[in-house]
């Protein structure tokens, strides 16, 4: 046995290595498995991350509802990122806010299976797909406009349909060759997330499969949600958009003055439909006020002339001496009835009144047509044409003069 404060052994005098000492393989191995230890969960960590971005639902807070005002327009958060325009270019923001994509496009469309359409400078709408890093993987196509917007294109189940330089359809693959094209039913998807929306007082709000009101009816508009978050607008006065996000909780991206915008303009829309309806009413009142309708004859023998209510002059002269009016057409949803006649200067014109149908030939009949005499309370509508008459007696001096006034009342004819 040997003590363990002896420092040789006391039959040979070799020195003795204390347990003791320090041993500087051990902490170095055990420094480097903390290394691998915390870089392993760092890139779970990271990887998690990344994923819950581009999948997960997205947080709305300060720095994203901050962001989206300074953009005059977003997009569905899809695979992580937002397309947004300002001064009419476009580029992507992140869930953060932070834009990490430049607004540098003519257009731009939603991430799909990781590419993202870009519309690129050019009169034929050239396009081009980028990655999640504003890569350029794909181009050499064109795309379309739709109602004066970029046509939106998307990748679904990696085929995605885009026009060649001479405007023929055909699809391709994320790798941009030319592929067949799918088949039918697989070239869309549909998205059951259990959510509708729905209108309320003219304004916009979600439920769930339920019914139940999960966001309020409060915007103008609002879309179903895509991680988490709906896509809403706000229509202001002066033609003004707002737009930003809502989550499943209500929490949106908007502000009290963004709310107090929309509300101004909704004033302002009531306002202007009162007075729309004010003016509707006073032009039915004043429909079915009575208006009197009035026709002259007018002039002498060899020389006459006629003016029919809306001031157009006309006259025919049979060769038997009757003289009568153009066709006048009563107005389609108007009552005219009846109410007296005058004439000056010469009892010797018997005033009559007939339909279209009763003098449909070269000479007149005098026998048909019948006296205003027995006019009172006589009721013409329908469209119907009818024809004043003015029939001179025998030996009517040359130049006789005449002045025929017929008045009527028109008013409406559900009003009668």
């Amino acid at each position: 046995m040997v003590s363990e404060n002896a420092k040789s052994c006391p039959n040979c005098g070799n020195p003795i290595k204390s347990n003791k000492g320090l041993n500087w393989k051990t902490p170095i191995l055990s420094f480097v498995l903390l290394l691998l230890v915390l870089g392993g969960a760092y890139s779970v960590w990271h990887l998690i991350r990344n994923n819950g971005e581009q999948n997960g639902d997205i947080e709305i807070t300060d720095e994203l509802s901050e962001a989206v005002h300074r953009y005059d327009m977003v997009l569905h958060f899809q695979e992580g990122l937002s397309a947004v325009c300002k001064n009419n270019k476009w580029g992507y923001i992140n869930s953060k806010g932070k834009e990490v994509i430049p607004c540098q496009y003519n257009g731009a469309c939603d991430f799909s299976e990781g590419l993202a359409c870009v519309y690129l400078e050019g009169e034929d709408l050239p396009i081009a797909f980028i990655d999640t890093k504003g890569e350029i993987k794909i181009k050499g196509y064109y795309g379309d406009i739709m109602q004066g917007q970029p046509f939106p294109l998307f990748f679904i189940n990696g085929k995605c349909w885009v026009y060649d330089k001479n405007r023929e359809i055909f699809y391709i693959d994320k790798q941009g060759q030319k592929v067949e094209a799918p088949n039918k039913g697989e070239d869309y998807k549909v998205e059951e997330n259990g959510y509708e929306t729905f209108f309320e007082n003219e304004k916009m709000g979600i439920k769930d499969s339920l019914g139940n009101v999960i966001i309020q009816p409060k915007y103008s508009f609002i879309d179903t949600f895509s991680q988490g978050v709906a896509l809403a607008r706000l229509d202001c006065t002066d033609g003004k958009t707002i737009n930003g996000f809502v989550d499943k909780s209500g929490k949106d991206t908007f502000t009290e003055s963004d709310f107090a915008q929309l509300a101004k303009h909704e004033k302002q829309r009531q306002e202007e439909a009162k007075r729309a309806e004010e003016e509707r009413l006073r032009q039915e009142e004043e429909a079915s006020k009575p208006k009197t309708i009035t026709i002259y004859l007018k002039g002498h023998v060899g020389n006459y002339e006629m003016q029919d209510y809306e001031g157009n002059y006309g006259a025919k002269y049979f060769t038997n001496g009757t003289l009568r009016t153009n066709y006048i057409k009563v107005p389609d949803g108007k009552v005219w009835i009846f109410k007296n006649y005058t004439y000056k200067e010469s009892g010797l014109f018997v005033p009559r009144i007939c339909s279209k149908d009763e003098y449909n030939k070269d000479e007149y009949d005098r026998s048909k047509g019948r006296s205003l005499d027995n006019m009172d309370g006589e009721r013409f509508f329908g469209g119907q044409i009818f024809i004043i008459l003015c029939t001179p007696a025998t030996g009517l001096k040359e130049r006789t003069p005449y002045s025929l006034e017929v008045n009527f009342i028109e008013k409406s004819e559900n009003l009668y």
